[in-house]
């Protein structure tokens, strides 16, 4: 409880300093398009800038929600519903949510398991939630091809999730699950990217006593995150 406290506490830290410095951009975009369209001359172009500032508007909200949500999460910890899960169909239900993200990207998503059926102890929803996450990154960053592999070995569910992009540096490997960082930021908040992603993923992987990890693919060219959780005998 101590240790969980401790989390909640240092997250809502980093959660006021990012939303406080990440919210003066939108702000200071609607003032501008405000002052812009009160002194436009003609409809056109106060309509254009009514256009740009509801936008703005709109990202604020989603900023807001996306921060709000990741501020409330550590009480989810308390609230899960495990439930025995056939792991294999688990990943390729989130497979097939990311299907649409993978054909835009034109990536191929495979995925490899050493045995046809796994069944596992879990709350699906946020299990799901976290898979999607792990494997709409990957084909983000991926150029052509994301594999994922599936296996058990040393008492431990191990999934790697690779794929053949520029990988991660090695300075970063350290903090690229840190809430509120993000690696490229051509990945902008105007694209619906808040630096959560990973950070939920660790969330919902603490929550089932495991662990995950990020390197570069031995496999193929790009990162590699390798998600662990523990069998009990």
């Amino acid at each position: 409880m101590a240790s969980q406290i401790e989390k909640l506490v240092a997250d809502n830290k980093i959660l006021a300093r990012s939303l406080s410095h990440d919210i003066r951009t939108p702000i200071a975009c609607l003032r501008f398009g405000l002052e812009a369209a009160l002194e436009s001359k003609t409809l056109e172009k106060k309509d254009s800038y009514l256009t740009r500032m509801d936008s703005e508007l709109t990202n604020m909200e989603e900023m807001t929600s996306a921060f709000l949500e990741y501020a409330s999460m550590e009480r989810q910890a308390f609230q899960l519903n495990k439930q025995t899960t056939d792991i294999n169909a688990l990943i390729n239900s989130a497979i097939t949510d990311c299907e649409m993200l993978a054909r835009q990207k034109h990536v191929s998503v495979k995925l490899v398991s050493t045995t046809s059926t796994i069944h596992y102890s879990l709350d699906y929803h946020w299990c799901s939630r976290a898979l999607v996450n792990l494997i709409s990154n990957a084909i983000g960053f991926a150029n052509k091809q994301v594999l994922l592999s599936l296996s058990c070995h040393d008492k431990a569910l191990i999934l790697t999730i690779e794929d053949d992009g520029k990988g991660i540096a090695n300075d970063k490997l350290d903090v690229i699950f840190t809430p509120f960082v993000k690696l490229e930021a051509e990945r902008s908040r105007e694209q619906g990217h808040f630096g959560l992603g990973l950070a939920i993923c660790v969330k919902v992987t603490d929550w089932h006593h495991g662990t995950i990890t990020a390197s570069n693919s031995n496999k193929l060219s790009g990162a590699c995150f390798t998600l662990k959780l523990p069998i009990n005998s």
